[in-house]
């Protein structure tokens, strides 16, 4: 919802544009996601509907069922219409934009839709690529992720969390822009505070999001020096997240707090996603989170 219709709704007001560059693109994109759900739906409405988790690991995936691929072709169409959305996305900033485009002169919103696109582009055919090798195994009797055929489970949980986390940041970095804007309209204030390392850190988060995936399998079996390296990075992770929340309540302080539903909602926000990050920076121990 958030780099979707909120994208659609202030990219081009903040371009100072009249519709995105692509607008058949994006029209295109938002019709693919109907008969993805459809899919999605029929699974439910079909009595071999398989159970296998949100994460569809191998070997509960092997299941010959029909309801199986159509899950798997709606999220290829999903995937596809997310990849025409970026396209058009980070096409339309950098077009438009093109005779205005300085580091510290667009809007910390849009640098999130930046950093957020480009991790789609570069996640999204990996989970592409994982759950078509699911179908060739049920299909085609290929034996990429089955065990009976030299074939290696553990490799479908490398491709799905090297997706899946940086789908993490995709999903909370268009809040971060959202919230920055609203903090800094609310303040009453030129700009957020010390812009420039925001901009930094959203595109540090963006980075690492790509080298911690596989503190989701510690219980795989992984050597120590490996589960360290995994760690390590996902602890160093909360020195960009640090700068934002200090950048934001800097950017706060000094205001009268108004009794509005925004003031509100942004102090909770700040208050809630500081706690979840303490609680990240715990679990990040391989320790604490095996036991």
């Amino acid at each position: 919802i958030i780099i979707g219709s909120l994208s659609n709704w202030l990219l081009p007001l903040m371009l100072m544009s009249s519709d995105l560059i692509f607008p058949r693109l994006n029209n295109f994109s938002f019709w693919l996601l109907i008969p993805s759900l459809i899919l999605m739906m029929m699974n439910m409405m079909l009595s071999n509907n398989i159970n296998t988790g949100w994460t569809l690991y191998p070997p509960l995936i092997n299941q010959n069922f029909i309801t199986l691929n159509f899950i798997i072709f709606s999220l290829h169409l999903n995937g596809i219409s997310s990849i025409f959305s970026s396209i058009n996305f980070i096409s339309s900033i950098f077009i438009i934009n093109n005779n205005n485009f300085f580091f510290n002169n667009i809007t910390l919103y849009i640098w999130s839709i930046i950093i957020t696109t480009i991790l789609l582009i570069i996640s999204i055919p990996i989970l592409s690529s994982a759950i078509t090798m699911i179908i060739l195994d049920n299909n085609l009797n290929m034996n990429f992720f089955n065990p009976l055929g030299n074939g290696n489970p553990i490799l479908y949980q490398h491709l799905f969390w090297f997706f899946g986390h940086p789908e993490v940041y995709i999903l909370i970095l268009p809040g971060f822009g959202a919230m920055s804007q609203i903090m800094n309209q609310e303040s009453g204030k030129m700009e957020i505070f010390s812009k420039i390392n925001m901009i930094f850190a959203m595109i540090s988060i963006g980075i690492l999001g790509f080298i911690v995936w596989a503190h989701h399998m510690f219980t795989i079996g992984l050597d120590i020096d490996t589960q360290l390296y995994f760690m390590s990075a996902t602890m160093i992770i909360a020195i960009p997240t640090s700068i934002k929340i200090f950048s934001w309540m800097m950017t706060l302080n000094g205001k009268k707090i108004l009794n509005s539903s925004i003031n509100f909602w942004s102090i909770g926000f700040i208050i809630m996603f500081s706690l979840g990050g303490l609680t990240g920076i715990i679990l990040s121990n391989s320790i604490i989170d095996i036991n």
